[in-house]
């Protein structure tokens, strides 16, 4: 538009993407901020290289353009309808104004009629990695003239690190508003906080650890993560971490596990940790959350007291009231009367379902605490369901309903607790009949598939609402439809089948069953893993060993020696066993498919025969420091692959004796170690040190079968020597008395003036029956 035959200024133009990108603008917060001479420098050059008075770091917000590096000009900004900058910002492309004069954008804009009297301008747009044009670079002239082409590649140039600076601005300011929320969640967090190496020496915690440790974290930095763990577990710990880059096998870390730490005073306490891995370009490290779980345990233990005490306090008092009222319904204490009888026949109900309660209530609590005790053995599941079914005809009979077995089930074996699994299928069973309508069966299928046997229990009622399926296994969990609050139970019963159905290696689930109704199932791994040698010796020995080839080469390695051999390649397998034949000893591997072998050993450790285990694994040399002394029944620790001789060796030492024992007597006496030498020079080789560091040398070079331990030394307490024992059993052999709950290698304690000769005899052959 002219007036006067003039053509008027345009302001710029309002770009398409201009929400996002002064959204953009934003995310930088440079608007407003003071001078910073990376870009001052930057203007500098500019002016310096194009020999022009005036050059610019423009940003253009909403309404205005303001100048991040001014060389040459005092005022902070301009408005963005009069600003060249807007121009470049809207095109997003390099601007070239030669004659402000001529060009009919600008030859009346104020900045060129009046200060700062533009009359050149070459401006290249400043643009972020994702293509948002915030400003410009820009050179400005009061006379009209022209740019060489040189001179606009060095514009564009230094625009493109104008750029770069503002990215490099935006990233490091991120960088520290992440490390100052990191360091805020650090210091500030609940629980303790520790990184370590991956030597396990810390390098940072936060300040709860004074009040969970007692330590300042000054204190700590620096030192070895071991000073917060028990004396007993520090080896194992460092023998974890030199392990865990090459051990798959490792399961401390991206785990929680609950642990025993010690205090700054040398108390221990209970907490619950977990560890995960990162890495800090070639550097491995590790961050573990620690939380004092002390107050939980203590209330653990006493809501565990309280319902266990409740729970059996009740048992007395309604044993006697259904026992009483028995005896009034069954007419043993002479006639009553219909209307008496009927309320008789009710309290009696009443106080069976009361029965049913504290003893669901009592199963839930050994649940919680691991008690649950089970007796495994192989046994037929079609047996089990036939007596399930027998067991639950009458039930079904007073409510109207039938229980059908379709098809008769076919004999299938199954590792598993015959009145825990009765357990489940009663509950099952029950719950199917109490929610079918009068007249509707409940069926029972069972199919068989490869290595597992699945059950269903099929009911004809209302089913499951889909918002409760959930929390169909949950404890106390019951829909809250009238129908289903009107029938009797407790909600615990599918809590506890799902962990008895779990313990068994097997999986409890629900479905919606086709034509309505519910579908209850179970599924237990089929009983396939037992292959056994006709009977030709004296001697039977367990081999523990899923992989098929291995497990017949051990077979055959000890067949030949005339061992009578059983192959077990599940726990369940293993356990079933054990309770059915006796055995001399057990090969073991440590890992069997996805099982842990440790469970089967802390079983055999608690069996009152003591039977020796010779471990035969991949990973025997990593775990065995691990254990340090909770292996008691280990005689030894062979990896694979397999040497022959040591294996025979050590089961025939293991059942008929080794000639002799190997004995190492730490004692700084020298006329005690003489006489002790004499006295046993008939049950083996024994080797006399004299301080913690030389029998630290010794246990480290050599496998003992018994350290006979002085607790008074000159270098140190003898109870410092305990972690270095592995699975070496320890009698204490000294002027006081030890306390064996201090450590479980500790096996026997003696002390020196009150032990015969004999009776020291006595104590080695109880603990070594070979050295009789």
């Amino acid at each position: 538009m002219r007036w006067g035959g003039v053509c008027a200024m345009k302001a710029p133009r309002i770009p398409e993407n201009e929400a996002e990108r002064l959204r953009a603008l934003e995310s930088y917060r440079v608007m407003d901020t003071p001078p910073e001479s990376s870009f001052d420098d930057l203007t500098t050059l500019v002016a310096r290289i194009l020999d022009v008075p005036i050059a610019l770091v423009s940003l253009v917000d909403a309404d205005r353009q303001w100048f991040k590096s001014r060389y040459g000009l005092d005022a902070p900004q301009t408005p963005r309808d009069v600003s060249f900058c807007g121009h470049v910002v809207a095109e997003q492309e390099l601007l070239v104004v030669p004659d402000a004069f001529e060009d009919d954008r600008f030859h009346d804009n104020p900045l060129v009629t009046g200060d700062p009297r533009v009359r050149f301008y070459a401006g290249v747009p400043l643009r972020t990695p994702d293509g948002h044009v915030l400003g410009t670079l820009c050179a400005i002239d009061h006379e009209a003239r022209q740019i060489s082409a040189y001179q606009l590649e060095t514009l564009s140039i230094l625009g493109r690190q104008v750029a770069d600076q503002l990215e490099l601005r935006r990233q490091l300011r991120l960088t520290k508003d992440y490390e100052q929320q990191l360091r805020a969640l650090f210091e500030t967090a609940v629980d303790t906080i520790v990184t370590i190496d991956e030597s396990g020496f810390i390098e940072g915690v936060n300040a709860v650890v004074k009040r969970t440790f007692g330590y300042e974290p000054t204190e700590l930095e620096g030192r070895h993560i071991a000073v917060l763990m028990p004396a007993r577990h520090r080896k194992r710990l460092e023998q974890y971490l030199r392990n865990y880059p090459n051990d798959p096998a490792a399961k401390l870390v991206a785990a929680t596990q609950e642990a025993i730490a010690v205090r700054k005073d040398g108390s221990e306490f209970p907490v619950e940790m977990s560890v995960s891995e990162m890495r800090l370009g070639d550097r491995r490290m590790f961050t573990g959350i620690v939380r004092d779980i002390t107050e939980r345990k203590r209330v653990e233990q006493l809501k565990s007291e309280f319902v266990s005490t409740v729970s059996h306090e009740l048992r007395t008092p309604l044993t006697s009231i259904r026992g009483a009222l028995g005896l009034v319904a069954g007419g043993n204490l002479g006639q009553i009367s219909g209307e008496a009888e009927e309320m008789i026949n009710i309290a009696l109900n009443n106080s069976g379902r009361l029965v049913r309660l504290i003893n669901d209530i009592l199963d839930v609590e050994k649940v919680q605490s691991g008690r649950l005790d089970f007796e495994i053995q192989r046994l037929d599941l079609s047996r089990v369901i036939k007596d399930a079914k027998a067991a639950n005809d009458g039930f079904a009979l007073k409510h109207d309903s039938r229980i059908v077995l379709h098809g008769e089930p076919e004999p299938v074996l199954v590792y598993a607790d015959s009145d825990r699994l009765a357990q489940v299928f009663a509950n099952l069973i029950s719950n199917a009949v109490k929610f079918s309508p009068a007249g509707e069966d409940v069926d029972i299928h069972t199919r068989v598939a490869a290595d597992r046997v699945r059950v269903e229990v099929r009911d004809r009622g209302p089913g499951v609402p889909e918002s409760f399926e959930e929390r169909l296994f949950e404890r106390f969990a019951q829909a809250d439809a009238s129908d289903r609050r009107q029938i009797s139970g407790t909600g615990l019963g599918l809590s506890i089948s799902k962990a008895i159905v779990e313990r068994l290696n097997g999986t409890i689930g629900y479905e919606q069953a086709a034509g309505g109704g519910s579908l209850f199932y179970i599924e237990l791994p089929v009983a396939k893993a037992v292959v056994r040698d006709a009977p030709t010796g004296t001697r039977r020995v367990l081999v523990c060993e899923d992989e098929p080839d291995i497990a017949l080469l051990l077979r055959k390695i000890l067949a030949i020696e005339g061992y009578v051999v059983d192959v077990a390649s599940t726990l369940a397998a293993a356990t079933a066993l054990l309770g059915e034949y006796e055995y001399a000893a057990v090969t073991l591997d440590l890992r069997l498919g996805e099982e842990n072998g440790l469970d089967l050993l802390q079983e055999i450790r608690n069996r009152p025969d003591s039977i020796p285990v010779v471990v035969v694994s991949a990973i025997a040399d990593e775990v065995r420091p691990e254990l340090d002394s909770g292996a008691s029944s280990v005689v030894d620790w062979i990896t694979k692959p397999i040497d022959e001789k040591r294996l025979l060796t050590s089961i025939q030492n293991s059942i008929h004796g080794p000639g002799k024992i190997r004995l190492l007597h730490v004692e700084d006496d020298v006329d005690l170690s003489e006489m002790v030498s004499a006295l046993l020079s008939d049950l083996g080789a024994l080797t006399n040190v004299q301080t913690l560091r030389e029998a630290r040398e010794h246990l480290d070079r050599e496998r003992y079968d018994l350290v006979l331990l002085d607790m008074g030394l000159p270098d140190g307490d003898g109870a410092e020597l305990l972690p270095f024992v592995g699975n070496t059993p320890v009698i204490v052999f000294s002027a006081r008395e030890a306390d064996a709950s201090v450590d479980e290698s500790i096996v026997e304690s003696l002390v020196k003036s009150r032990v015969t000769e004999q009776a020291l005899r006595e104590a080695i052959h109880r603990v070594l029956p070979a050295a009789s």
